[in-house]
């Protein structure tokens, strides 16, 4: 083993500590804005006017500069508060499927925001985008976000806004997410005690991208190839302990686990922090799942 290899191993294990800290997995959740800024960039009805479907750009204002992103909204017209779901997308959901899922928040009374992760920084691409810059200032250190952090920020940031609307009921907010972006919902939920669960979608699903969590969590998972197996399986079930355990009772909605290899851990942890389980199903059956379980 060489000793490069050796001190990678150090620090998994430094790692698999009994709930490590988020922020030693993640990065630090950039604080909040000084100021915040909505702007509508377009609203047309839909479903036969049964509902309103906008573009909105938020803008972070620092105090040297400012970061924005848009994102969209579906607000059923029923005259009473309803809960609200914010959906974390890859970016690459076909357009007739979320139509599907508009008409079903229409359906089922619930407020649809979607946040495409492209919005913030590919999953796949440079950590470093337009939207992302500030928040990461020049050199990125030990303690700067990673991509999954950033993620869970901007959906926060979308959650200051929906609070400010009249129609959506502040104790029933969700998040949810597919992949990769199951983890960042998690850990917006985790890390924001104002949501009230979370909709983990294809949970534990690997996807070949780089710069989601810490430098020193990226480190951890460049271990040698002998070792990789073993170290993810504890790192995996480590990160998930560790946002589980930050709850505190909210709602989890977990469906259909991707990763067998971690699949019996990611079970145990879930079970243990009382997390429901479900079979593969519709987004939308199992949005309207979550929010039987929000009431």
């Amino acid at each position: 083993m060489t000793k490069n290899s050796i001190e990678k191993s150090k620090t998994a294990a430094r790692l698999c500590e009994p709930l490590p800290s988020a922020t030693r997995i993640y990065g630090q959740i950039p604080r909040r804005p000084d100021h915040l800024y909505v702007k509508t960039l377009s609203e047309v009805d839909i479903d036969e006017g049964a509902a309103i479907f906008t573009e909105h750009e938020i803008s972070c204002e620092y105090a040297l500069d400012s970061s924005t992103f848009t994102f969209r909204a579906t607000l059923p017209f029923n005259g009473a508060s309803y809960p609200a779901v914010i959906y974390v997308s890859m970016g690459e959901e076909k357009e007739e499927g979320l139509n599907l899922l508009r008409l079903e928040a229409c359906r089922d009374q619930f407020a649809l925001f979607e946040l495409s992760a492209n919005e913030i920084a590919s999953p796949y691409g440079n950590l470093r985008t337009k939207a992302s810059e500030i928040l990461l200032g020049k050199r990125r250190g030990p303690s700067s976000p990673g991509k999954l952090a950033l993620y869970a920020y901007s959906v926060s940031r979308i959650l200051d806004y929906v609070l400010t609307l009249d129609q959506t009921h502040g104790k029933r907010i969700a998040v949810a997410g597919s992949g990769p972006l199951a983890e960042a919902a998690l850990l917006a939920v985790a890390t924001d005690e104002r949501f009230s669960g979370a909709l983990l979608l294809n949970f534990g699903k690997a996807v070949p991208a780089s710069d989601l969590f810490s430098i020193e969590y990226e480190r951890a998972l460049r271990v040698s190839s002998e070792q990789k197996a073993a170290v993810e399986d504890e790192l995996i079930e480590a990160r998930i302990f560790a946002l589980l355990s930050l709850l505190d009772g909210r709602a989890a909605l977990v469906c259909d686990l991707e990763n067998d290899s971690h699949r019996g851990k990611l079970k145990s942890a879930l079970v243990t922090h009382s997390a429901l389980l479900t079979e593969k199903g519709e987004a939308s059956s199992l949005i309207e799942e979550l929010l039987r379980q929000l009431n």
